[in-house]
């Protein structure tokens, strides 16, 4: 079945060129969010220029309603930030509801900018390119920061690796398609200096990403051999990187019955026990406000404001069953979009052919190593997931016009 766009003004939209500013702002949004100067530049932060940019961007989007792109993946989004809203008042904590509200409305003007901005296969490629370059330079800040990005989602060892393992596949798949000499070789280093800073990170779940994403890669390439010969020149890329230190830790990764396993399991068991006991949720950003009345005997002491370490238990306990239902709603539709991208990519053949198959790809290995990841961190409400779907859209608007030959 071809890619339909669902903007009820789609032929005008393939044929207007995306406005300028937008375009520029949506990019300045992603330079502060995943390039985040405003923590290593000496008084920029002061500025605020993340909440000056979010503000002019969203401002720039809803003066240009001719740009907008309807998807149903946005209906599941604002359903999404509906529950979160409607919680608001009834949530035990309401500031901690009315925080992870917020968190979601300030993502979104990213998310929709993207389809109204990226009009061409060529403009997502290059956007998201440009994420693979913010993804190498926070991943080379982390070889030599112990493993850290620069700050907010991106500081922690874990939420680093599960940012790598976002925009690795990208970097992989976008060098099997790329002509050009010096484009192919920045892709092929931007996967070495990924996987170099997941082992900086230490991170097990990282690991776990990695490997899924391996799988992933594997399973979708065109021509077998030549994927795995790939998948294992970067398999000794880290083994190169990694030492004897590391491949110890990661081989505790399995072990549930004592440390940091243990304890993430215990976290794990109180969280499905306060979804059952509250199956419509108990509001975004409770769940460590209500876990001490969960947690099993194995804690010690009351455990008020544990993070729940799942993306899934973080899911089911805070939205409860309507969560689940929309979030894996979005699942699909995502997941749905990006196989149709592999079979119009293939049936159009070409250079746009090839793309559209390569953007299929990498979104379906990105969302492998996102959500392998996600199931060891609370990561339900970084922007990294809701930002892919904003790029699934403009890719399906992008390639609604396109014809086999």
């Amino acid at each position: 079945m071809p890619l339909e766009s669902t903007n009820p003004n789609a032929a005008a939209v393939e044929a207007t060129a995306a406005p300028k500013l937008l375009t520029v702002l949506m990019l300045a949004y992603l330079v502060l969010d995943y390039g985040r100067p405003q923590d290593v530049v000496p008084g920029l932060g002061a500025a605020r220029p993340a909440a000056i940019v979010t503000v002019l961007l969203a401002a720039a989007y809803l003066a240009m309603p001719r740009y907008w792109v309807g998807a149903k993946q946005f209906y599941a989004v604002w359903a999404f930030v509906g529950l979160l809203a409607a919680w608001v008042p009834l949530a035990t904590n309401n500031f901690y509801a009315y925080q992870t509200f917020l968190a979601m409305v300030l993502i979104l003007p990213l998310v929709l900018s993207v389809p109204a901005c990226l009009r061409t296969l060529p403009a997502v490629r290059g956007t998201l390119g440009f994420c693979v370059l913010l993804m190498t330079f926070q991943a080379s800040w982390a070889i030599l920061h112990g493993g850290r990005g620069t700050g907010a989602t991106l500081w922690d060892q874990n939420d680093l690796a599960l940012f790598v393992n976002t925009f690795l596949p990208f970097a992989y798949f976008f060098f099997r398609v790329e002509k050009r000499v010096l484009r192919k070789l920045f892709y092929a280093a931007a996967m070495v200096v990924g996987i170099a800073a997941i082992v900086a990170t230490r991170s097990r779940g990282g690991f776990v990403g990695l490997l899924g994403i391996g799988a992933v890669m594997w399973l979708l390439g065109a021509k077998k051999i030549r994927s795995l010969l790939m998948i294992a020149a970067l398999a000794g890329c880290l083994a190169l990187v990694a030492n004897a230190s590391y491949w110890q830790r990661i081989s505790t990764a399995t072990d549930s019955a004592t440390g940091t396993g243990r304890i993430r399991l215990e976290s794990w068991k109180a969280g499905w026990s306060m979804f059952l006991h509250n199956p419509l949720g108990v509001g975004g950003g409770n769940f460590p406000v209500k876990f001490a009345d969960y947690q099993d005997r194995y804690f010690q002491r009351g455990m008020w404001g544990r993070m729940a370490h799942s993306l899934w238990f973080t899911l089911l306990p805070e939205l409860g069953v309507p969560g689940a239902i929309v979030y894996g709603w979005l699942m699909f539709l995502n997941f749905r979009d990006s196989f149709r991208m592999r079979r119009l990519g293939r049936a159009a053949g070409g250079a746009d052919g090839a793309l559209l198959s390569a953007l299929g790809s990498a979104f379906l290995a990105s969302f492998a190593g996102f959500f392998a990841s996600g199931t060891f961190l609370s990561v339900l409400y970084y922007p990294h997931y809701w930002y892919l779907t904003g790029f699934v859209v403009a890719t399906v608007a992008a390639a609604a016009s396109m014809r086999p030959g």
